[in-house]
């Protein structure tokens, strides 16, 4: 069974999940630990077989504050504490003075963790469309992730989510990603350094979302651009029903204000957002838990991502 949100916070609006704490100022990284929950450590525990002998190759993570089993991982994992998160964001605010964060939280019974935080140096705006860079930090606490430090997006209007910094022309950049090894707090150093190089891939980025700004669109356009999103195959009956349940809710989201905006209307990036918009709050998801299941679907992976991968690198294509 997917696990619920523990613990959450939100610098001034609050979230699709309408759960957590609502910060009205900026604070510094220290108390927006705490305010969102997350001041707390993980420890070892042995592990005993029914017979009390001790495993060797196993150990039991816990949480400190409240004593409880998170999971078993191997003899060499080495955790990263939910307060290095936060000192890294506190860190990469020297690279950019006007870092804020925005959302902290816990899934579960914590095993997973994140921080999100804001870029305002390094904001596009088009027309009367704008797009803020966020940096990301996550870590799983019992081997389901490693910690992971990423670049990703989110358009004011309708919020919708993209790992947007590209390495080159066709792929995403994945940011970087730290094993809990020996070595986990050289490699943070290591990608805290190439935030600088984030920045350069940022920049790099927000010419092709220019390209698509300045791309006229047709409704053949769109139709090659929903293809290639989302794969043509030989569907069933049932099947094309829904996907032309599908196609008709993102015209009507390209019709829509939040695609509407003055100077890229009617542009290749309002129909990519339309997209997006579409699996960030229509897309159906088959899990138990909505809520855990659309933070990972949207931000870490899952379908959703995918998708949004498939129509930036087809958008990008049709230009």
């Amino acid at each position: 069974m997917a696990a619920n949100i523990n613990s959450f916070a939100s610098l001034r609006k609050p979230a699709w999940h309408g759960l957590g704490t609502i910060i009205d100022k900026p604070v510094s990284s220290t108390e927006f630990q705490e305010i969102a929950g997350l001041n707390w450590e993980v420890s070892d525990s042995p592990l005993y077989t029914a017979g009390m002998y001790e495993l060797n190759d196993k150990k039991a993570i816990i949480r400190n504050d409240t004593n409880e089993y998170l999971g078993v991982v191997g003899i060499d994992y080495v955790s990263i504490q939910n307060e290095i998160l936060f000192q890294t964001m506190k860190e990469l605010g020297e690279y950019d003075t006007e870092l804020v964060i925005e959302t902290a939280g816990a899934l579960g019974k914590g095993e997973t963790v994140w921080c999100l935080a804001k870029m305002p140096s390094l904001r596009l705006k088009m027309g009367e469309d704008i797009v803020d860079p966020y940096i990301l930090l996550m870590n799983g606490h019992i081997g389901n992730y490693p910690m992971k430090l990423f670049p990703t997006t989110v358009r004011i209007e309708c919020q919708n989510t993209l790992r947007m910094a590209l390495k080159n022309s066709n792929h995403l950049s994945m940011g970087f990603s730290i094993k809990h090894s020996c070595n986990a707090m050289e490699r943070l150093n290591t990608a805290k350094n190439s935030l600088k190089e984030i920045a350069i891939e940022w920049e790099e980025t927000k010419a092709k979302m220019q390209q698509l700004a300045d791309t006229k669109i047709s409704d053949t356009t769109i139709e090659e651009l929903i293809a290639g999103t989302f794969g043509e195959k030989k569907i069933s009956k049932r099947g094309a029903t829904l996907n032309e349940n599908r196609n008709s809710r993102i015209y009507e989201i390209l019709e829509s204000p939040t695609c509407n905006v003055s100077g890229t209307s009617g542009t290749l990036w309002s129909a990519f957002n339309a997209i997006t918009e579409y699996l960030e709050h229509d897309a159906g998801l088959k899990s138990e838990n909505k809520l855990e299941a659309k933070f990972e679907n949207n931000m870490i992976a899952g379908p959703a991502l995918n998708y949004k991968e498939n129509a930036w690198n087809t958008a990008l294509e049709l230009v």
